[in-house]
């Protein structure tokens, strides 16, 4: 049987594995925000720290005036023609700064490095 602290490095790694490849991991914009939410909640109650999870995604929410609606969901509100990796994107950005403000140990850098190359990925092949 798995510890806790075996469990919460899945978590870690699978977060980071998410955050680095979203449409991977999620499908689709609803599916990458769902995904974050389970592992970020999982890990939250592990570390006993949901209710701090809890309201730092309030703020957040209240922040960008979602409501009760989902991050994929409120940016496919404002923005219609927007794809499913701009939707994905953009909940992406949303988990970070949560899991930021959480101060989870992810390998920040590497996220970022990867983040950066899928993106010049997308200009060159648009070109």
């Amino acid at each position: 049987m798995w510890t806790a602290q075996q469990i919460s490095d899945f978590l870690e790694l699978r977060l980071s594995n998410v955050l680095m490849r979203p449409m991977m991991f999620g499908g689709s914009g609803a599916g990458v925000d769902l995904t974050l939410h389970q592992l970020l909640e999982l890990w939250s109650m592990i570390h006993e720290r949901h209710d701090e999870y809890r309201r730092v995604r309030e703020k957040r929410s209240s922040t960008i005036k979602a409501g009760v609606n989902s991050y994929a969901g409120i940016y496919q509100q404002r923005h219609p023609q927007a794809s499913e990796g701009d939707i994905s994107d953009y909940v992406v950005q949303q988990y970070q700064k949560i899991i930021r403000q959480l101060k989870l140990p992810l390998p920040w850098t590497q996220i970022e490095e990867v983040q950066i190359g899928i993106a010049k990925s997308h200009v060159q092949k648009s070109r």
